[in-house]
């Protein structure tokens, strides 16, 4: 086994998915900013490192990394329904397009 200090340039050592994961939520990202250019809002990406003490080990630390992504939330078609005499909401659509 080998050690190195943890820096900006050994994540990559100590976390071996972070390169992918980082390539895919940006990929992502960027393919919303293109799908919705109307949505004028941040998209974001964040990696979050945990860090705890060792439970058996007062030398040592547990380092848990995360990372998230948040993109503007999609609005959907309002859509109208009504209830019936049992109050189970019943709503109109077209078999063919779906469309209400």
């Amino acid at each position: 086994m080998q050690s190195a200090e943890l820096r900006l340039e050994t994540l990559h050592l100590m976390c071996p998915d972070l390169p992918d994961e980082f390539a895919k939520i940006m990929q992502s990202l960027v393919k919303d900013c293109r799908q919705r250019p109307s949505v004028n809002k941040d998209r974001s990406m964040k990696i979050e490192f945990k860090v705890r003490p060792h439970p058996n080990d007062p030398d040592d630390v547990l380092i848990h990394p995360v990372v998230s992504s948040r993109q503007p939330s999609r609005d959907l078609e309002t859509q109208r329904a009504r209830t019936n005499r049992t109050n189970q909401l019943i709503f109109d659509y077209d078999f063919e397009t779906g469309e209400d």
